[in-house]
């Protein structure tokens, strides 16, 4: 799995173009203003899209998300946060030969 994260983010990494990461204005506002960053101490700078997974600009694209279904759908009656162990017998009696809890 960390390889496989390592592979995407040096894809990443060396294709800011395409990813057209130059067009992330809030970005260019943020370094223009200096952006609390000592410009000396940074190498190259790389860009996460929303589509990498675990990011800032993810996290922020589920969020608009959910409040645009919300918009369209009204505000929902209930919301459920479920916590389940993977070692419970009735998770593990259920689950495929080779899968894991997480599947």
């Amino acid at each position: 799995m960390a390889s496989a994260d390592q592979s995407n983010l040096n894809w990443i990494r060396n294709n800011q173009r395409k990813l057209r990461a130059d067009l992330y204005s809030g970005l260019q506002d943020h370094m223009a203003c200096g952006g609390g960053v000592n410009m000396e101490n940074v190498g190259n700078v790389v860009i996460l899209p929303s589509s990498h997974k675990g990011s800032a600009r993810y996290m922020q694209q589920l969020l608009q998300d959910s409040l645009a279904i919300c918009r369209e759908n009204k505000k929902p009656d209930l919301f459920l946060t479920m916590t389940t162990n993977g070692n419970w017998q009735e998770i593990v009696k259920n689950i495929l030969p080779g899968q894991t809890a997480t599947d």
